[in-house]
């Protein structure tokens, strides 16, 4: 996958949109479905992934969601797992 250009404001709204439908109390499985092709990206998309984390610490911390925790802790076992979160990799920049 190819991530070129800036990111701009309709990305930063989708990512709220994502935000909102993760603590909607929507099933693990739609949820992994939403934020895992996040956490795939590649690095050089790491302003998309950061903007994402920006937005999931902002609203989710905000709506208090029961749900903010256990997805929070399926996101960082599954990152701490991805090859592509390795600091070994040349030009790591997750």
């Amino acid at each position: 996958m190819e991530v070129e250009g800036p990111r701009y404001e309709f990305d930063t709204w989708i990512f709220g949109r994502v935000v909102h439908l993760l603590l909607s109390g929507i099933s693990p499985e739609e949820a992994r479905g939403l934020w895992k092709p996040i956490m795939d990206l590649p690095v050089a998309a790491h302003e998309w992934v950061r903007g994402f984390f920006t937005e999931w610490f902002h609203l989710g911390l905000a709506l208090k969601a029961r749900d903010f925790g256990r997805i929070w802790e399926e996101m960082v076992a599954y990152v701490l797992d991805s090859p592509a979160w390795s600091p070994g990799r040349r030009f790591w920049r997750h």
